[in-house]
């Protein structure tokens, strides 16, 4: 919203509507980003990389029939919509599946048995960031 204050002699582009547009597919865009890392971390690279593909075609094919529809600045809004609709039918039968075995593990919460358990890496992480910090602290010096 920084140029609103601006006045145009010429013509006048409505880009308000186009830019809260762009911000909400964008925020659509952003949730699926930690399903795709989750996909990623128990390997299912094949999956996302498929995906990611079908997302990069649909983003150009929606974007070329946009601007062929004279959707203007709305284009950009429509196509990362569309994409991401490809991109999340990709990947929703292996993120159910997923969630449904995440959901049948049973999780014992012992919160000291667990920091007992962690207690010596802490220790560890602990020392090498002292010794990181005060070795940066005087190379840079």
């Amino acid at each position: 919203m920084y140029f609103s204050g601006i006045k145009n002699s010429g013509d006048v582009i409505s880009w308000k509507g186009a830019w809260l547009c762009l911000i909400l597919v964008s925020s659509f865009s952003t949730l699926l980003t930690p399903v795709q890392i989750l996909l990623d971390g128990i390997q299912r690279q094949e999956t996302i990389l498929r995906a990611n593909i079908a997302y990069g075609i649909a983003n150009a094919l929606a974007i070329w029939c946009a601007l062929y529809l004279g959707l203007g600045l709305y284009s950009i809004s429509v196509s990362i919509f569309l994409s991401n609709l490809v991109l999340y039918t990709f990947i929703r039968k292996p993120l159910l599946n997923t969630t449904t075995k995440l959901n049948s593990i049973a999780v014992e919460m012992r919160i000291k048995k667990t920091f007992n358990e962690i207690s010596p890496l802490l220790f560890k992480v602990s020392i090498v960031w002292g010794l990181g910090f005060h070795f940066f602290g005087i190379v840079l010096i």
